[in-house]
């Protein structure tokens, strides 16, 4: 009985880590090492219980921060990256923007970047996604393999 309470304990504790986000949620992008961070470190994020996770939560970049997503996540509904900020996508990772029931918007005023050897991509969500704003969006790479939207299947 001891033994199977712990086990249950350590999956919560997994799961706790990939993704905590329980209500939608507007997370702000707050990197503790300055203005640069990555995406999957929650202490970057305001509120701290980041990162944002589900298709109910928002996630801001703020002027002049960079944030790099540099591992595979599992989605937000939608993104603003503010003037003079950016928003890289590396190396075969890919992040979901989107809802699968109702259209989002998502707004670029800065730079939403994807550079790397392995095509790392924006899934967009079943329901659709507009991307507006007055900013930039650039894909790069070695040997001619930048950047890609892929349609979520």
């Amino acid at each position: 009985m001891m033994r199977s309470t712990r086990y249950v304990l350590t999956i919560g504790a997994i799961a706790g880590v990939i993704c905590i986000s329980a209500n939608a949620t507007d997370y702000t992008f707050n990197p503790q090492g300055g203005d640069t961070g990555v995406w999957r470190d929650e202490d970057n994020w305001i509120p701290d219980n980041g990162p944002p996770c589900t298709e109910d939560d928002t996630a801001t970049i703020p002027t002049g921060k960079h944030c790099r997503v540099e591992q595979w996540y599992p989605g937000v509904g939608a993104i603003y990256v503010a003037q003079n900020a950016t928003l890289t996508i590396t190396n075969g990772r890919s992040i979901k923007i989107g809802s699968d029931q109702t259209p989002t918007t998502s707004t670029i005023d800065g730079e939403l970047r994807f550079e790397g050897l392995a095509n790392p991509g924006l899934y967009v969500a079943d329901a659709g996604l507009t991307i507006d704003g007055s900013g930039t969006i650039t894909a790069s790479g070695a040997h001619g393999c930048g950047g890609a939207f892929v349609k979520n299947c």
